[in-house]
């Protein structure tokens, strides 16, 4: 898309908020602390920086599914520390926005949906910083790898086939070692087993992954079609339980899938040297001086 050879793509808010509660309980400067971190994946991979920045409304998936993320609206008496983190996220995309690359969103849906459009049409090779699980599916892309960044001591962790089965297999003790979950069919276990981070519950109770195992371990991008054509022949207790809950399944992963059909919005940074350390300046974070080579070569 931007004909550069390798990209460093960033889900902003996620990263800027990771930045927001390591600078508070480590008492830093949260711009020194987001430019360090940038500075250090530069180092890595090199490339150039892609933020993506959530879209406008989630109307489409609310419509689907009203409760969508409404596990997120700021309780009474936290409103101030809401509005801390905003502060701090308001000043690292200040700061981003003085980097060489570009910002990008899909204007009604989510930072997700503007990665999943921007690496599935730019086919160059990309790397995903976001602590995100549901871009975790874009791993099956040969030329995506994606990274939880952790913007304290902690090193970035690689997602990985064992990252994957740890953590959504953690509802059940005692996983057996011969269970694995293929990213590809990410989307469909959450339209199975829901998400409490967006507030989506499990459409099935009482299914446990092992029940479905033989047809998960085998298959890969399932879909609501798919997986039903393995239920039809399944024995009756999955059979009975998937069957009660079809237009629900259909439903979850309609909201859960990734959209990257759509135009993506694209705005290029400014990329101005003299402008970026003015802006430390401004922000009272001139010790993140020391990486603008790095940041700008």
């Amino acid at each position: 898309m931007f004909g550069a050879n390798y990209h460093l793509v960033f889900d902003f808010a996620n990263f800027a908020k990771r930045i927001a509660y390591v600078a508070k309980v480590s008492n830093k400067n949260p711009v020194v602390l987001a430019i360090t971190s940038l500075a250090s994946w530069k180092r890595q991979f090199g490339g150039s920086f892609v933020f993506a920045l959530e879209g406008e409304s989630q109307v489409e998936r609310r419509t689907l599914f009203p409760a969508y993320k409404a596990n997120r609206v700021v309780e009474a008496g936290k409103a101030e520390a809401a509005a801390e983190i905003d502060k701090v996220c308001g000043r690292v995309l200040f700061i981003c926005g003085q980097l060489q690359g570009h910002l990008i969103r899909q204007p009604a849906f989510e930072a997700d949906d503007a990665i999943a459009a921007f690496v599935h049409t730019t086919k160059e090779r990309s790397v995903i910083v976001s602590g995100d699980r549901d871009l975790w599916t874009l791993t099956t892309l040969p030329h995506v790898s994606v990274y939880v960044d952790n913007p304290s001591s902690s090193p970035n962790a690689l997602v990985t086939q064992e990252m994957i089965d740890r953590s959504m297999f953690r509802r059940w003790k005692n996983m057996p070692a011969q269970y694995h979950l293929d990213a590809s069919n990410i989307t469909m276990f959450k339209a199975l087993y829901g998400d409490t981070s967006d507030g989506l519950p499990t459409t099935v109770p009482r299914l446990k992954y092992p029940d479905i195992a033989p047809c998960f371990d085998v298959q890969r991008n399932l879909d609501p079609d798919a997986f039903f054509a393995w239920v039809d022949t399944a024995g009756p207790k999955v059979r009975d339980r998937v069957n009660q809950a079809r237009t629900q399944i259909r439903i979850m992963y309609d909201v859960v899938r990734l959209r990257y059909q759509l135009p993506l919005t694209v705005e290029k940074l400014s990329g101005n040297v003299a402008d970026f350390r003015l802006a430390l300046k401004f922000l009272d974070a001139q010790d993140a001086c020391k990486h603008t080579e790095v940041l700008f070569s």
